[in-house]
Order: C-alpha cells, then structure tokens, then sequence
C-alpha cells in the first residue's frame, strides 16, 4: 500500500527532469511541466515495497489430523519490470500444504503485493513468494503459479502480447498427486518449473 502523504525525494524529481531532456523532452511544452514530479510520486507509490518491511505471517496451529489443500487462486497484481520499467499484471495462484501452522487466507495476497511494489523479475517474484512461506511456516510444501503480461514485450522487442507463466514449488508440492491436484483444479497441464511464454 502506498505511503499517503508522503511526497518523494526532490533529488529523484531532478534526476527524471535531466533524464527526460537527455530524452529529447521539450522544456518549453506547457503539458510536460510537471511530467518528473508526476513520475517520480507514481514510482514512489507504486514502489513502496523497497521501503516497507516484509508483513508478518502470523501462524494459528492446525487442529486436522490429516492437512488437505489450501488453494488460493487468480490473486491480481501489478509490478515493474526490472529491465525496462514497463508494467507487469498479472494473477497468482498459490497453494500450501499445512503441517503443524496455517496462515489466513489473505497471507498469500500481502506477500504478492509487498514484493510486487518494487521493480522485480517475475522468475524473482514466484520464487520469493515460495521461499518466504515455507522459511517461515515450514508447512509441507508450498507451489506458486504467477501468470502476468509484460509492457517490455509488447512495445519492444517482439512487440507482440504474451502471457508468462512461472511455477515455483518446494517440498511435497515439487512432484506427485498433491501437485498434479494443484493443476487439475486450475483447469491447466502441469507447467514443470521455470519459466514459460504462452501467445495470446
């Protein structure tokens, strides 16, 4: 979530008014007077993850004798491609099987959008979210499944729309029935982990 109120640095404001008339920006436009500051408080909003510390997973103890599937699915986000500063969006679909903890059901979404506010990799993002649950939950396994379109793909490049897919799964989520559950309720083969480009 965005800082309310909170304006940013007035070096940044200067850096993107010299980096936009490095670009070729006409000074003397009326309607690009106030673009750096413009695009310094969206950057400063929309990048407040790298300011902001990572939110708590506070645990509740698990009262089954035998953990079931938690499937929490078609989470949107927004973030910024590292590379090219072009927009992400996308959703993720997340699941974890419990052992002695479970989180709420929101945990997932706050741990997408926190790494998501700050310019990432969308490799980066699946694995993080992974990692972070089970380091901190140590549930018996976790698998992240983020689906996003890339501006750098679109404008550049290829110049062509595509959707990404990455996979990230750990413990008994890696391989077996519980992760071919996993995509068989998304309606979807199993991805394998990595990376994938769907055209569409």
């Amino acid at each position: 979530m965005a800082e309310q109120g909170a304006p940013p640095p007035a070096a940044l404001v200067i850096s993107l008014r010299q980096a936009l008339a490095a670009a070729g920006l006409p000074s003397d436009d009326p309607e690009a007077a106030a673009t750096a500051e413009r695009v310094a408080t969206l950057w400063w909003e929309q990048w407040v993850g790298l300011r902001q510390p990572i939110p708590a997973l506070v645990p509740l103890p698990s009262t089954t004798e035998e953990a079931e599937l938690v499937l929490v699915r078609d989470v949107p986000f927004q973030s910024t491609c590292l590379h090219h500063l072009t927009p992400i969006v996308g959703t993720m679909d997340f699941a974890y099987l419990p052992d002695r903890w479970l989180i709420g059901i929101g945990a997932p979404a706050l741990l997408l959008h926190h790494f998501a506010a700050r310019p990432t990799l969308q490799e980066r993002l699946t694995t993080q979210l992974a990692d972070q649950v089970m380091d901190r939950l140590a549930p018996k396994g976790v698998l992240v499944h983020l689906r996003a379109r890339h501006g750098c793909m679109s404008v550049r490049g290829a110049r062509a729309p595509g959707l990404v897919e990455t996979v990230a799964a750990r413990g008994a989520l890696r391989q077996g029935p519980l992760r071919a559950e996993f995509f068989t309720r998304l309606g979807l083969p199993d991805r394998g982990d990595g990376v994938e480009g769907i055209d569409g």
